[in-house]
């Protein structure tokens, strides 16, 4: 039966990223947050060693979490990846231009600092709002049933 309800991938951790591409817990991590990206599914960590002993972030811990992401979906969401060395997300989904809210993708500047390349299907724009770091992704006006789109995302070099 189902219940239109969501799942989330609740409270993983202790898998620790410690910066070290091949080590057991980078790994560990990594395959988690790409099996929820593959399965569409949202995630939380649950971890106490974000920050030392004197408050500051452990930066190679925290990295391998911060990501770009959809956090709003006009529409339904078909495939999300995140390539955590190029930093570089891939987002599919299938548009529904009844809805008049914006697709809005979080696009977090610690990866994006010198700004991003975005590519996209045919048959939507983007605008971004810099502020709130967020890609807003609406339909062409031409667009009156649903359809697929494709957003792919990845940093800018200067």
């Amino acid at each position: 039966q189902r219940y239109g309800s969501s799942g989330i991938n609740a409270e993983y951790g202790e898998c620790q990223p410690d910066g070290i591409k091949n080590s057991s817990s980078t790994v560990l991590c990594e395959t988690v947050l790409k099996l929820a990206d593959k399965n569409l599914a949202s995630w939380t960590y649950w971890d106490t060693d974000f920050f030392d002993n004197s408050g500051n972030v452990q930066w190679n811990i925290v990295k391998p979490f911060i990501r770009a992401y959809p956090r709003a979906i006009a529409g339904t969401p078909l495939s999300l990846s995140w390539n955590a060395e190029t930093h570089s997300m891939y987002f599919d989904f299938l548009l529904d231009p009844k809805i008049t809210a914006p697709t809005e993708i979080f696009v977090p500047p610690i990866y994006y600092k010198d700004g991003m390349e975005v590519a996209i299907s045919d048959n939507i724009l983007y605008t971004f709002d810099r502020d709130n770091h967020v890609l807003l992704i609406r339909p062409k006006s031409s667009v009156s049933k649903p359809a697929e789109a494709k957003v792919y995302i990845t940093p800018k070099f200067s």
